[in-house]
């Protein structure tokens, strides 16, 4: 079977975004949610390219991923990738 879609989460609340509000050269940390044990990596694509994110911790459900990064401009576009 494939990657379970519906456990994927990330949002732009403290949960998921540390600080929620960053602003340029601020340091920020990322996370993403998975379900346990269904991926095998998780990384962040951004414009400088791809960064293997950390497993943070798991729990019954789920896997939680993080990586920290330093803002270079107000703006800070990226998405996920998962294998």
């Amino acid at each position: 079977t494939g990657i379970n879609r519906d456990a994927i989460f990330s949002d732009g609340t403290q949960s998921y975004v540390t600080p929620c509000e960053p602003m340029a050269y601020d340091h920020i940390t990322l996370r993403c949610r998975t379900a346990k044990n269904d991926v095998d990596e998780v990384c962040l694509i951004d414009e400088v390219g791809a960064h293997r994110m950390e497993k943070l911790r798991t729990d019954e459900l789920f896997d939680y991923y993080q990586i920290m990064k330093t803002l270079r401009e107000d703006t800070y576009t990226y998405h996920y990738q998962l294998k």
